[in-house]
């Protein structure tokens, strides 16, 4: 019986010990606004992970960094599509560096409607990596 018991004990702490993991790892995907992108030269595109847009202001994105074998990549705002992602920017892609911080013009809600997945998506034929913070509706 004391086997079982300490058995019990230790699972449950151990599931206590492991639910800020499964919170941290659920908003991998940009839930909290946040980005990290890894860039290869044969593998260029990555995006800031998909979060709803409901109105048609502009998309904040900042860069906190960018390596230095990266030095910059491209961005523009796209939407989740049965393909993958599409252009919604209508050719308003930037460049983005380390600390820069832009409002992207962009046509999610004007094209595709409120409540349209969409993301800050992010081209660098490079060997390297960016991390930032991003916001689709300002």
């Amino acid at each position: 019986m004391k086997k079982y018991w300490k058995f019990i004990v230790s699972s449950l702490l151990l599931m206590l010990l492991s639910l800020p993991g499964v919170n941290t790892f659920a908003s991998a995907d940009g839930g909290n606004g946040g980005w990290n992108s890894t860039f290869r030269v044969y593998s260029p595109d990555n995006n800031s992970g998909f979060l709803t847009k409901n109105t048609s202001s502009s998309i904040y994105n900042s860069t906190s960094f960018v390596s230095a074998s990266t030095l910059w990549f491209m961005g523009w705002a796209a939407v989740q599509q049965q393909h993958g992602p599409v252009d919604a920017s209508h050719g308003y892609h930037y460049q983005f560096y380390t600390g820069t911080s832009t409002y992207m013009y962009n046509y999610v809600v004007e094209d595709y409607g409120a409540g349209t997945s969409t993301t800050v998506y992010m081209r660098s034929f490079s060997n390297g990596n960016a991390n930032g913070q991003w916001q689709p509706d300002i």
